[in-house]
């Protein structure tokens, strides 16, 4: 009976954990401070004003990088036959319910000390959690997987600027590169996915044999 009682305890634990993730709303958070980070004092602007303001360097950072950006018009999709090809025991594996293996194998591959994203939770947290946590996640990404549906959070981030060549001034905005930080059990579930589709296209030599980067093996 106290068995019982405790596996369900954990478990309403878990459903009202999965709840708040949902429900909870997530404001729009960038890595720049009030009194700015210590890698970034000044900047430049285009008329060559310097620039002292967090949120104005953050404007004059997210137009740079805005007017740069290509667009693209690449579209891969496949074709009638070439999904015919796939065989209904690989649409299976593909489309299934997520695992507890996968959820396991995919958090321990996890590298601790990576900035956590917009929620603040680090890689070292989720993995401290052992079994438990691993359901929790399970539960989480299975309501996700079954949905279609991302919590908002997930669909945030946070931007943070590395300075490409010490050499060159710091003051140019074209002197750093932006990186996005994103959740950490965002990127656990991406993972899983990414792992049955490399898994699936590697079966049916979709990835050409040119191919050696991020490939086991071919390196």
């Amino acid at each position: 009976k106290v068995l019982r009682l405790s596996k369900k305890a954990s478990h309403s634990y878990k459903e009202d954990y999965i709840e708040q993730i949902h429900n909870v709303n997530w404001k729009s958070i960038k890595n720049l401070q009030k009194n700015g980070p210590s890698s970034i004092q000044c900047l430049l602007n285009s008329n060559g004003d310097r620039i002292t303001n967090a949120k104005e360097m953050a404007n004059l950072i997210n137009d740079y990088y805005s007017n740069i950006a290509v667009q693209s018009d690449f579209n891969l999709t496949l074709q009638d036959e070439e999904l015919g090809n796939i065989g209904q025991s690989f649409l299976e594996k593909m489309n299934g319910d997520i695992t507890l293996e996968e959820v396991s194998d995919a958090l321990k591959s996890s590298k601790c000390g990576k900035s956590p994203g917009v929620d603040g939770i680090y890689t070292i947290l989720l993995k401290s959690g052992g079994e438990i946590m691993v359901d929790v996640l399970h539960l989480i990404f299975q309501r996700i997987w079954r949905s279609s549906k991302l919590p908002q959070m997930w669909k945030e981030f946070k931007i943070t600027c590395i300075l490409k060549d010490p050499s060159k001034s710091r003051m140019d905005v074209g002197n750093y590169r932006p990186i996005s930080l994103l959740c950490i059990a965002s990127k656990i579930m991406e993972r899983i996915i990414q792992r049955r589709l490399y898994s699936i296209s590697e079966s049916l030599g979709w990835i050409s044999e040119a191919q050696h980067a991020f490939r086991n093996n071919h390196n």
